[in-house]
């Protein structure tokens, strides 16, 4: 008995001879080269689907470090919080919790990035800082900086008034 691929050999090999050209432009050998051309063999395919593979991968390598980059350099949106005639309690992105005294005012980012967590406050809020001593957290208040790691505190600092005052 015949190997399975001898008996392919031969049914090709009179599919060629049988190939008729239309006019004779196409001989039997040019269209066995085609066909042989046209039949891939699996290692072909195998080696085609990693190529395919790496290139989707590279994709999504290359768009996950261009959002990174684009995240790691765009301007962070500051917002303001203002307490008016009432007294209003705040979240901050890192959990931070800060009761604005009345007419008093929060200016802070929409997410905190880099080494510092920093806000800026006029008039008076208590805070309850969440910990995190990797990023220290910073009130500004013109003209001093109140630094902590992660504690509870008030800061006292009106526009006009000649102290500025803190209480843990």
């Amino acid at each position: 008995m015949e190997p399975p691929h001898d008996h392919i050999e031969e049914i090709l090999d009179k599919l060629a001879a049988s190939t008729r050209s239309p006019r004779g432009r196409y001989s039997a050998s040019e269209s066995w080269k085609l066909l042989e051309r046209r039949i891939s063999s699996p290692r072909k395919k195998r080696l085609l689907s990693f190529r395919l593979a790496g290139a989707v991968a590279a994709s999504i390598v290359l768009c996950l470090a261009s959002w990174l980059v684009y995240d790691y350099y765009r301007p962070v949106k500051m917002l303001t919080a203002s307490a008016g005639a009432a007294i209003s309690v705040i979240t901050l992105p890192d959990r931070t919790e800060v009761t604005l005294n009345r007419y008093s005012s929060l200016t802070y980012p929409d997410h905190f990035k880099g080494e510092r967590r920093e806000v800026q406050l006029i008039g008076e809020a208590y805070f309850e800082v969440a910990k995190d001593a990797r990023h220290p957290f910073i009130v500004k208040a013109d003209p001093i900086g109140v630094e902590v790691l992660g504690t509870h505190f008030n800061v006292e600092a009106y526009p006009g008034d000649a102290e500025i005052k803190t209480t843990l």
